[in-house]
């Protein structure tokens, strides 16, 4: 006869007991429960496990205890904390005592101010660039970046500047003194001279004074100047007018003023500093002009893409598929051709002053560096590349990098070394487009910063 299982609900077997019974859940009980039934016995080898289980938890739990109370990391951060504080109360002590001695000691007349220890004073300022009174608070921070910029330029006896557009007027840079300046346009029009510097920025041309470094607008009309030429004289064209056919060309020569018009035949205006106003083929083959005082005469057989005032970068196409780039002498007419792993058609060129490096930048930003006469190249580290400039001897690179926080970026092509520089170190607002210029003065400037 079956017999019933109190503790399952269930009947059982003959020969069964109800401790062999399988438990299946208590009867009108339906949500799933994973603690064990009432009545249920406990194995041995559960019985077991659990104390291994409360053992370990056991064990953890001395441990635990032992490590708050014995633990040396405590010891050690309490000593730590110790000498920090010991040490803030030192530097509050030495500082309250400097800030007493300043006090009791009375100032000199005249611009020459003490220099603190890592503070920026008048002995570092470049000539004519204002350092602000005797507190230090007021002096310009130099931080790391730009101590490794000055050292590099004064390395190299380079008394560089840089000047750019923002929306708060033109900013001038003193690059060896990590200073800058807002210089506020000079009423009127300035007349153009051989030695301005000129920033093309937009539809707007600006003249930087080589002497005082103050800043006019050129043109009253949106037309862009170029007076960096082959001849000396000076050129001006309407923006709007840069694509299109019969281009006016305005010259300026000895103080007399002419015009001409751009040759028909497929040509385009391209401005380079260095030679003047080109009119360069919209093809890859055909002949080079470029602007006189009374028409355009020939500069190159081939199209010629950028240049300076030693050298022509020329597009040489044996057949209109197959193009090579070579840099041609101006002066002599020696050549060297570019290695074809370095050219990039589509992307942008510009060559060094002297004519002995060539820099590539793609629409991206970035770019590369070849040394005419090699087969050497080297990547510039960095991207945001536009509207680049070569120092005045050659022996850098500066760009404006407008991805994130604006940065002005100097590579130095001996070392292949770079720096980013931040613009709020130099005391700079950003700059409202890429364009930007190199140069160096001339004369002592007497530039006030206006920051």
């Amino acid at each position: 006869m079956a017999q019933w299982c109190e503790s399952c609900g269930h009947a059982l077997p003959n020969g069964d007991s109800s401790a062999d019974a399988t438990w299946l859940g208590e009867p009108q009980v339906h949500e799933h429960s994973f603690a064990r039934p009432g009545g249920a016995k406990t194995s041995g080898r559960d019985k077991k496990l659990l104390l291994a289980v409360v053992g370990a938890f056991t064990v953890w739990g001395l441990f635990v205890g032992l490590g708050r109370i014995v633990t040396p990391d405590d010891a050690i951060d309490q000593q730590a904390a110790t000498e920090i504080e010991d040490a803030r109360l030192e530097r509050e002590e030495r500082a309250a005592a400097a800030e007493a001695a300043a006090k009791a000691t009375p100032v000199p007349d005249g611009p020459e101010v003490a220099e603190a220890d890592g503070d920026y004073g008048a002995a570092d300022a470049a000539p004519g660039f204002r350092v602000g009174g005797v507190n230090v608070d007021e002096r310009v921070a130099v931080t790391v970046q730009v101590e490794r910029l000055q050292r590099q330029l004064i390395r190299r006896d380079s008394a560089a500047f840089v000047a750019y557009r923002s929306d708060q007027g033109i900013v001038v840079v003193d690059l060896v003194g990590g200073q800058s300046a807002i210089t506020d346009l000079a009423p009127g029009l300035s007349a153009v001279f051989a030695d301005a510097h000129l920033l093309r920025s937009g539809a707007s041309t600006y003249a930087v004074d080589p002497e005082t470094l103050r800043v006019s607008r050129v043109a009253q009309d949106s037309s862009v100047v170029v007076n960096a030429t082959l001849d000396g004289n000076v050129y001006l064209i309407d923006s709007a007018a840069l694509s299109s056919q019969g281009t006016i060309v305005e010259v300026v020569a000895d103080g007399v003023y002419s015009f001409h018009r751009l040759p028909t035949g497929g040509l385009q205006i391209q401005l380079v500093d260095g030679l003047g106003v080109l009119a360069v083929p919209k093809s890859p083959t055909g002949e080079t002009l470029i602007a006189g005082v009374d028409s355009f005469t020939t500069l190159s057989q081939n199209r010629v893409l950028t240049g300076s005032s030693n050298a022509v970068l020329e597009q040489i196409c044996p057949i209109e598929d197959q193009c090579e780039l070579w840099i041609t002498s101006l002066e002599g007419g020696e050549q060297h051709q570019v290695p074809a792993s370095f050219v990039r058609f589509g992307d942008q060129y510009s060559l060094a002053p002297d004519g002995k490096a060539l820099l590539r930048y793609s629409p991206e930003g970035f770019a590369e560096v070849h040394f005419a006469g090699t087969q050497s190249i080297t990547w510039v580290v960095g991207v945001g590349m536009h509207s680049p400039a070569w120092g005045p001897n050659s022996d850098f690179i500066t760009w404006i990098d407008r991805i994130g926080d604006p940065a002005l970026r100097v590579m130095f092509l001996d070392e292949r070394d770079w720096l980013t520089i931040d613009l709020r170190d130099l005391g700079a607002p950003p700059p409202s487009s890429a364009e930007l210029i190199v140069f160096t003065a001339d004369a002592v400037p007497a530039l006030a910063a206006d920051n």
